[in-house]
């Protein structure tokens, strides 16, 4: 099957290595992106202008989320702390430090109550946003987690790891509800759809899995990436799932027919995070390059 490819709508370039990971502000506005050279950068959606850079980190930016509000950003990175910007003040971030400890994933809660952060310690931990202090210890895989994500409704938080599995847990029993098995790789990537009956799952076996979590039932398999699948983002509505892989594109997806809609492959290396405005107008890819690009997504489509 024979795709068009697009040129970007617009380049984001100022990093000087490889961009690691993406995030789009729950308006739409701004666009955060992480680098292997220990900088954040952020950037007006609208304009391509970009308006601040964040320094601290002394290591490759791993994982990035905004605040539901907005006006804090938590980022990740290889220098094993967590730091968390107040965009509005533009304070100095406050800091937590794990030891021996590097952080792979984070999501807020739907309420901005806490940052869930998932790590190669096979933890998954929940942090206050605002002191720093750790709620709870919620539970471990038996492998190093590489991606989180929370249930629109903040009841659940689905876990993905090195030892095949997606583990959901019950934030307020504070407990493990279900394990789903039959990744044959280690699970890269997490997104659940804006309703919450469908969880999306990425993988180091090429595929991207689509499971119910409240019954753990395996709905759809979704095949075409060459090499594993690193990044899942759901459109606002959930009639879209963008999947970025290693194999150097990103597809759009129809969840409901498994249904392939497009493909870019113009990306000549690994493509390590996507994302889409809640708009659904933009997205959002990096690949293995300082540059961030920038499409209308409805121009993917045609």
């Amino acid at each position: 099957m024979m795709f068009q490819q697009p040129e970007p709508l617009r380049h984001f370039s100022g990093h000087s290595d490889w961009v690691q990971s993406l995030a789009i502000s729950p308006d739409g506005q701004l666009l955060a992106s992480g680098a292997n050279d220990q900088s954040i950068r952020l950037w007006n959606l609208a304009t391509g202008a970009c308006l601040d850079v964040l320094w601290g980190h002394t290591g490759n930016i791993l994982a990035l989320a905004f605040a539901p509000n907005g006006q804090l950003l938590a980022s990740s990175a290889s220098d094993q702390t967590i730091r968390l910007w107040n965009l509005r003040r533009r304070s100095t971030p406050r800091i937590i430090k794990q030891p021996d400890t590097t952080v792979w994933g984070l999501a807020f809660a739907p309420d901005g109550a806490w940052l869930a952060a998932g790590a190669n310690d096979t933890s998954i931990r929940l942090w206050h946003p605002t002191t720093g202090r750790l709620i709870a210890d919620l539970g471990h895989h038996e492998d190093e987690v590489n991606s989180i994500a929370v249930s629109p409704d903040g009841q659940l938080l689905a876990s993905g790891a090195n030892d095949e599995t997606v583990r959901i847990w019950e934030i307020a029993g504070r407990r493990l509800v279900r394990v789903l098995d039959g990744h044959f790789g280690g699970v890269n990537a997490l997104a659940f759809s804006p309703d919450g009956r469908l969880l999306a799952a990425g993988s180091s076996d090429y595929l991207v899995r689509l499971w119910e979590p409240a019954s753990g039932q395996l709905l759809q398999t979704l095949e075409g990436h060459d090499e594993l699948v690193r990044s899942l983002s759901f459109s606002a509505d959930g009639t879209l799932l963008a999947s970025a892989g290693h194999d150097g594109t990103v597809r759009l997806w129809q969840p409901q027919t498994a249904q392939c809609l497009a493909v870019l492959d113009s990306f000549g290396g690994a493509v390590n995070a996507v994302a889409l405005t809640s708009d659904n107008a933009l997205l959002a890819a990096t690949m293995s390059d300082p540059v961030v690009r920038l499409w209308h997504s409805g121009g993917l489509l045609r």
